[in-house]
Parts: structure tokens; sequence; C-alpha cells
């Protein structure tokens, strides 16, 4: 994560629409172009990480055919399934441009295949933060249907948009990225990218080229870990650590479901009668993952405030890390000048050096905190807070896993008209919320010139050919019959792909992955304590569409105590910071006139 000159550019393929080109097309093209042309200035001035002076080799790996292979098999198995015909025969068509630098990273380190069977460490990193194609599919979905026959559905295409991260300005340049056949995979797996020019990155040299798009998460949070080194001895080590900590039995398990419940039972021993949705649900998250990766005692109240204000912090230093810089200054959000943040993050964790950046405890936060926040809070708000006949059915199931965590249960297909599992709610979350929206790599030209191109999981995850009838809508039922390694993985990427495998996602033996467990934990907990007694106030859009994935979307939904009803209910405050004085004119009306749509929990 060294600040970078961040400079978004446009250009357009020759296919930038997969069906006939027509007048209105080329117009909206030019339109978009002319939007993003304004970001092109933007930067991150880089203070170190400099690219290789050597020219970089253009040798393709012996493997690329296999693998190139692999994916077509994939494609023609998603092909079979109702899922791909249904998408044969209501083939639609993606357009639009993204015209929103790059800003987050990725939800986790990955390590490759290769180590894996070795069983040497290594992690993997990518950056996220782009605008979402949910304005771009809700149309398409609507209106235009393709006339392209089953032979062409594109799984997984990138963006339409063009749109890539350059680190240095006199190195590095951007690169338009089109959809074509298995390109999504292509990039994960730094393999070549044929209608780009660009080929496969050498297996010594992927590491780097990974780390590249993240250098300026070193100057913005002062980190030195998978998302931003190429050294292979730092990832082995961190993604050690990481392994160690995620994988749990089942004992474990219920050991931590316990600690969640008091977590979250505590946030609502209050007596204030609005709650930030957004505080509460950093707070929750920001918690329970220290337990995880540090080995934090919940229970501890003295530093409740501090721990607010990191979970704050964190979120605002992102915002602040996307200033303008111009080249040869110090942005004011280097992370030395971060006294709020530096400070809070001393109180919390004491013994941890936030100056070393091996040492620094937002090595680990930021994959374990930063990007499950914002998807348990989407989560929470599918289930209670949208107009979803099933919904009901799917917190059972929640609070179900949060009484019985355990692999069969995380699997288990209820027995409720809703026909899912607490696994499939968080897939279905991952799906349409995905924690990295993009994952960027590092490739050079034949002319040795390095460009940084981007794998839009996004629009992998809400392609209307992939996901049809309904892509933007939330469906955890979609997965029935889905759920096979080689119908899954082609089109499903919540973190990231071969050949950097992310071990949240992994299963060890008979261990649950972290990822879907986590999330189906938190969120069951969540609608437990909420049931009944708290009611969302705030504006949401219809379900047939999907949330807001912007980072500061939401920021003004409260929780409102309706009663004493669900296991929250009224408590003594003791030492709980509250999020919002009694008196705060900033609360919302309850009334939907003044207020937006109002949903009781």
């Amino acid at each position: 994560m060294v600040g970078i000159c961040v400079v978004v550019a446009v250009a357009l393929k020759d296919a930038l629409l997969l069906g006939t080109k027509t007048a209105q097309s080329e117009t909206d093209t030019a339109n978009a172009i002319d939007d993003i042309a304004t970001y092109a200035s933007l930067g991150e001035q880089a203070s170190s990480g400099r690219h290789p002076s050597e020219g970089l080799s253009d040798e393709l790996p012996s493997d690329t055919t296999d693998a190139e292979k692999r994916i077509d098999d994939s494609v023609a198995a998603v092909a079979d399934t109702s899922l791909g015909k249904n998408a044969s025969s209501q083939a639609q068509t993606l357009k639009g441009l993204s015209n929103e630098p790059p800003s987050d990273t990725t939800a986790c380190p990955d390590r490759t295949d290769a180590e894996i069977k070795t069983g040497d460490s290594t992690a993997d990193a990518s950056v996220v933060k782009q605008v979402s194609s949910r304005s771009q599919l809700r149309d398409e979905s609507s209106n235009k249907m393709s006339d392209k026959p089953s032979s062409d559905i594109k799984v997984c295409p990138i963006s339409m948009g063009t749109q890539a991260l350059c680190t240095k300005a006199s190195q590095t340049s951007c690169i338009p990225r089109v959809s074509v056949d298995a390109e999504f995979l292509d990039i994960l797996g730094t393999r070549s990218v044929k209608s780009m020019g660009l080929a496969a990155v050498p297996s010594g040299k992927r590491f780097h080229r990974r780390a590249q798009p993240n250098q300026r998460l070193v100057t913005a949070f002062g980190v030195e870990n998978c998302f931003t080194t190429s050294d292979q001895q730092v990832c082995a080590t961190f993604q050690s650590i990481v392994e160690g900590r995620l994988n749990k039995k089942n004992e474990e398990w219920a050991a931590l479901a316990t600690r969640v419940e008091e977590v979250v039972r505590d946030e609502f021993t209050t007596t204030r009668k609005h709650l930030k949705l957004f505080a509460v649900v950093q707070m929750i998250t920001l918690k329970c993952q220290m337990h995880v990766l540090f080995g934090y005692d919940t229970r501890k109240r003295d530093v409740d405030e501090s721990m607010r204000e990191l979970a704050s912090e964190i979120n605002q230093q992102w915002l602040r890390s996307k200033a303008i810089v111009e080249a040869g200054t110090t942005p004011e959000w280097k992370f030395e000048r971060q006294d709020g943040l530096r400070e809070a993050l001393k109180k919390v964790l004491p013994n941890k050096d936030v100056d070393d950046r091996i040492d620094n405890p937002l090595n680990q936060l930021l994959p374990g905190y930063e990007t499950m926040w914002r998807v348990v809070l989407r989560c929470f708000a599918e289930l209670t807070a949208r107009d979803h006949a099933p919904a009901s059915e799917w917190c059972d199931i929640l609070r179900d896993f949060t009484e019985n965590p355990t692999d069969t249960q995380l699997l288990r297909i209820s027995d409720n008209k809703a026909r899912t599992s607490a696994s499939q709610i968080s897939k279905e979350t991952l799906r349409l919320y995905p924690p990295t929206r993009r994952v960027y790599r590092e490739y050079e030209t034949k002319t040795g010139e390095m460009k940084i191109v981007a794998a839009d999981i996004e629009a992998c995850h809400h392609n209307p050919t992939t996901w049809a009838p309904d892509p933007l809508r939330s469906r955890p039922d979609r997965w029935n019959g889905m759920e096979q390694k080689d119908i899954e993985d082609p089109i499903f990427r919540p973190f990231g792909g071969k050949p950097f495998t992310c071990p949240v996602k992994r299963r060890v033996g008979s261990n649950m992955p972290f990822g879907l467990a986590m999330l189906a934990l938190l969120v069951g907990t969540l609608v437990k304590q909420t049931a009944g007694g708290w009611e969302i106030i705030g504006e949401l859009p219809g379900n047939d569409e999907p949330l807001d994935t912007e980072r500061e979307a939401y920021s003004k939904l409260w929780l409102k105590q309706c009663s004493a009803g669900g296991e929250g209910g009224n408590g003594s405050l003791a030492s709980r910071v509250p999020d919002v004085e009694e008196s705060d004119d900033r609360l919302p009306s309850s009334s939907v006139d003044d207020g937006g749509e109002k949903v009781v929990v």
C-alpha cells in the first residue's frame, strides 16, 4: 500500500459494444469520454516504489495454453447449466464508462496454487474502489436484449469502460479495457490479454506487478505487506500469520459467536433512541475483527472511544487520500501527519508499533476490517430494510447459523419457502457488493511501456448475460445448483482468483471458509439483536436495483429504537460512548414524508 501518481485516462477499443453499433451508441461513447477525461490530471505522486529499469520479458509461460483451455471448459460448464441456458436466450449487452479513479484494496492476501502445494505462504494484493456500473446494467437489463447466439455468451467480461490506474507518469500509462471472452480471468491470473496485445507476466515478476498499483497505500497508511511489496518473504510471513488466525474449528467458531453476540448486544445496550447505522456496523466489525486478528479482549470498555475514532479515521483516511497531489509535493494525507488515526491505533493496540511498517496493525486491519464492514452493512440492509418477499426466511436462516456456527449449518438448505442457505446468502451479498470491485495488474507492452489494467469484478458479478434475468436483484436461491467449483469459479470472484488464492475463501479440511462464515455470523447476530426493537430510518432504492456501493453511501441511515423488543432493548450506558447526542438536530424524521423510506427491522 508509497504515494503513487494516479492518472485515469480513457480510450475505446474497436469492439466497445457487443452488438451492432448505432449512431446513438457512438454519441453515448463520446459523451462518456468527455466525462472521464476530467480525471486525466488526478494524481498521487510516488515517493518510492520504482519500476525496474531493465526491460521486462514478453515471454509467455508454458502453462498459458492450458490455462486458457481451462477457462474455455469453464465457460462451457456454465453454458450447460440452467443459468447458462437462461443467459443464452436472454443475452444482454454491457455498456457505459466508469469515471472514477480506483482507491481501495482487495479484501485479503492471496496465495498461488503452486505455493499451496509446496506449503510456502505468499499473498496477493489488489486495489478496489471504482464506480459501479449499476445504472448502465439497469438500462440494459430492462431495455436492450442482444441478438447474439449462445456461442457468444460472455462469462465475466471486464467492463466496457476504459479506465486504468497509472503509478508513475514517466514510466506507466493507462490502457483501455474491453469486454472480451475470459479476459476477466486472464487479468486476474496475469496471463496474456490478447485484445490489448499484452503478453503474460513472467511468473517471477507477478508479485511486483500486482504490488505496483497499491503503492499509494504505503503513504496513506504506513504499511508494508503483501498488498504493497514484491518481497516474497514478507508475503510468506504475512500469509502465515493471517491463515493461522482465520482457520477455525467448530468449537472456535462457537466461542467466536459468543464474542460477536456480546459485542453486538453491547452496542444496543443504550438509552439512546437513535444510533447511526454506519457507526454501529463499523464498531461491531472492527472490534470482532480485532479479536480474530490480534486476540483483542472485546470485553474491554476503557478504549471504546478510541475504537470508534479508529473506525471512523480509517474510512476518512481513504477519502483524504483521494485528494489531488501535485508532483514533487508531500501529500497532506501522509500517514505520519494523521494524528487522529495514529493516536487511536496506539490507544487501542498499545503493544503495536505504528511507526514500523511491518508491525503496523493496519497491515491486517485494512483487509480484515475495511472491506468487511461495508459488506455487512449492505447485507443487513438487504435482509431487514427492503421489500424482499422471503426476507423473514433469510433472517431466520442466519439466526439459526449464529446458534450453530458449523460447516453443516452454513451449507444447509432451509426447509422454509426460501430454500436457501446461510452460505448462499453470503455469496449473493458478495456477488452484488464485492469487497474488491476491481483488481489491478501491471503489464508491459511490446514497446516496453508499463501499463496497468483492471479486471472488473463488479461488472462480472452484475453481468446480465450471466446472471439473467435479474442480475441486479438480491436472490440467494439463484445459487442452488451452481455451487460446483467448475461452474462457480469463472463467474464469481469476490476474493480475487488464480494464480493467487485468497485465504478467506479457502476451505481447509472441514473448517468453514472464513469470509462466508464471518459475514453470516455478523449479519445474523445483528438481525437477532435488532428484531422487533429497532427500525431503519432513511432512503433506500427499490429492491430491483442493488444498493449504492460508494464508500459514503448510507452514512445518513439511522437505527431508531421503536420498542423494547428483540434481544436489545434499553440498558445502562455504563462507559459507552454515544454515537449521537439526544439533542442532535441531524437526527432523521420518522416520517416517510420528511425522511424518505421508513422500514421496520
